[in-house]
Formats: C-alpha cells, structure tokens, sequence
C-alpha cells in the first residue's frame, strides 16, 4: 500500500443524493467476510450490498503483493519497476534466486559478505525499525548469503587479504569467468521466455506460445548447438542437427510471430522481427558485466591490500598507516561494489529478464486504513 485514503478524498469518490449513496471499491479477497461483518455491525439494515469476483483482464484492478518472508524483501525490486496487472502472477518469486546469483556474483567476496551479514543481523535484532525499513536491511542480509558463496568459490576473502583455498582465481582465469557469466545468460534468457509461455497458455492463448516463445527457443538453441559444436570438439551431426532447428525456429518466425496483420505485410514484419534475433546476442552479451564488475573489485581490493603491504615495512608509522588504508579500501570498495552490483542486477531483471516475458502497468492496492506516522497498530 502506498498511501492510504483520507475519509474526504473516499467520500467525493462516491455517488451520492440527499437520501442515498453508492459506493464502489475493492477488498482483498480473505477479507471479504469479515467486511461483510463489518458493514453488518454498522449500518444494520440500511443497506444493500454486492459483491463478486474481479474481472481477468480490468486493468483498474488494484495489486497488492503477498509473498512469504523469504521472498518479500524482494517485493520493492517489482514495485520499482511495475505492479503486475490482475491476470499476471507476481514475478518477485522468479526474480528473487536470479538477483541474488547477479549480485553474489558481481560483489564475490566472503569477508564483503561477512561484514553485510553481521551488520544487517545486529541492526535487525537491535533496532526497532519501521517495516519498509526492516525490509530493506533483510533485502541485503539475504543477499549476503550469496556474496559469499561466490567468495568461497572464488577463494577471496577482502580481496586475498586472508588466503582461502578456492574453485578458481577469477583474476588468473577471467576467460572462465566471462564464460561462466555469459551461460548464465544465456540460462536465465530461456527462463524468461519459458515464463512467457507459460503465461500464454495461462490466458487461453497455447499457440502464441510455440509462435512467440517456442520458434525463439529452437532459433538461440539451435544456434547454441550450431556455435559449440567445433570447440567442444562434437559430432558433425550435433552441428547439422543445431542447424536444423534454428532453420525451423526462424521459419516459424517470419510465419506466424505477425499473424495479426493480413496479406503479404504479415510476412515482411516477420522478416523484420527475425532480425530481432540480433537483440538477442546484444542481451547475452550484457551479463558478460557479471565478470567485470566482479573483476573491478577484486582488483581495487588487490590494490588496497598491496598499498597496505608496502606501508606496513615502514615501522611502526608504516603500520598504522597500512591498517587505515586496508580498512578505507576495502570499505569503499564493498560499498562501490554493492552499489554496482544493486544497479546492474537490478539492469540485468529489468531489460533482459523482465523483457521476455513480464508485461506490468498494474495499479497499486490503496486501502482505507489510516497510514502510521509515529507507531504502527498490528
């Protein structure tokens, strides 16, 4: 809820005369009953009332998000972007283990994450803090967890300032990691589309969904198989077969993906939107920043730690100085690279993920309830 109506704007939504008055509004479905009460226990039997199920496809339908505790932190990521409309189901669900491997990835450091557990921990048991607040500490004590995971993996632990044996060293094998990164693209890519079809079928719509979703499924794994086949050393026939199926997937394409116009012009617009084959390679390659933010960091980490090793040899003078500088470093670069890392995930949801499948536009749920200023009524 963002805001919460004043008794004044609810009453000049209304229609009403000298003897009579109309009103029209929205309750959450569990809460139908008890509203029911409600208006029972006040106005007696001066009233009449109805009500009924919304309508699928009414944009005016309000939205109001309900996830458990895990997922709702995440919530503020769906309300920066878009509310989804009434017949969309809440993407925060499937956006939520996504933002947290683009951003563990990116910030990939286990002593970063360690300090952002402990911080958000102490500050969640310590304080009492409104709920918007609450839930944006939990956000980043929830994506801690991944931080270090991904430092665990890489063996980074303040940038090497404490050595950890690790899977592999990102900056000594970079090309593993922008592979790494561009698979998960490509992964995620799929999820997305997967998720578009899976809403078509969801509105009565099953054939938009081979013609939308499925033709662009076999065209990127067509070509996937088609580009892998020579350097992962596969047989001819993986190659042909890859061929094969982004021939069909592009053919479908310029068939049916324009199907609403007529004549000849359905055809042309498909030819046009088969080009939109070269979007695809430019989103694939935009989660190759995955790898460079996770490499800017560990090297402004690097660097801290070899300024801090060269004053430390100074004497005593040195080492105070050494230690500043390590602390200064490393809190900047945890909290520039958390920056990034917010922005760029949350870039990553928007344009590539978000862009496959979610549509949005819906309307916030506004309730009657007066909306807390100094204390919160449970």
């Amino acid at each position: 809820i963002n805001r919460s109506l004043s008794c004044s704007e609810a009453k000049a939504k209304a229609i009403h005369t000298e003897f009579i008055r109309f009103i029209e509004g929205y309750v959450p479905t569990e809460r139908g009953t008890e509203f029911k009460e409600l208006l029972e226990k006040t106005l007696k039997d001066t009233y009449e009332f109805e009500i009924g199920e919304a309508e699928k496809f009414d944009a005016d339908v309000p939205i109001e998000l309900r996830n458990n505790k895990l997922i709702e932190p995440f919530d503020g990521i769906v309300k920066t972007y878009s509310l989804p409309r009434y017949y969309e189901k809440d993407p925060t669900p499937q956006l939520m283990p996504w933002f947290m491997i683009f951003f563990g990835l990116m910030l990939g450091d286990f002593g970063y994450g360690l300090i952002m557990f402990i911080g958000t921990t102490l500050m969640l048991k310590l304080f009492n803090l409104k709920k918007s607040l609450a839930m944006n500490i939990k956000f980043f004590q929830i994506l801690s967890i991944p931080t270090m995971i991904s430092g665990l993996i890489f063996g980074s632990f303040f940038g090497g300032l404490i050595q950890i044996p690790g899977l592999f060293d990102p900056t000594k094998n970079y090309m593993l990691m922008l592979i790494i990164s561009v698979v998960i693209g490509v992964v995620n890519i799929l999820c997305g589309l997967a998720l578009g079809a899976a809403k078509a079928v969801r509105n009565g719509d099953p054939m938009a969904a081979l013609y939308d979703f499925g033709f662009w499924y076999m065209i990127l794994i067509g070509l996937g198989l088609y580009g892998l086949a020579s350097p992962l050393s596969l047989s001819a026939t993986v190659e042909k077969a890859g061929a094969v199926i982004a021939i069909v997937g592009a053919i479908g394409v310029v068939l049916f993906s324009a199907r609403e116009n007529k004549g000849f012009g359905r055809y042309t617009w498909g030819l046009y939107n088969l080009y939109g084959v070269t979007s695809y390679i430019g989103d694939i390659v935009s989660y190759t920043r995955i790898a460079a933010l996770m490499l800017s960091g560990a090297y402004i980490g690097y660097s801290g730690n070899l300024i801090c090793g060269m004053l430390v040899k100074g004497g005593p003078a040195g080492i105070v100085g050494g230690v500043l500088v390590v602390i200064f470093f490393h809190l900047f670069n945890m909290f520039l690279s958390g920056l990034s890392g917010y922005v760029h995930s949350m870039r990553l949801i928007y344009v590539e993920f978000f862009g496959k499948y979610y549509e949005g536009g819906g309307v916030p749920f506004i309730g009657l309830e007066p909306e807390a200023t100094y204390i919160e009524l449970k």
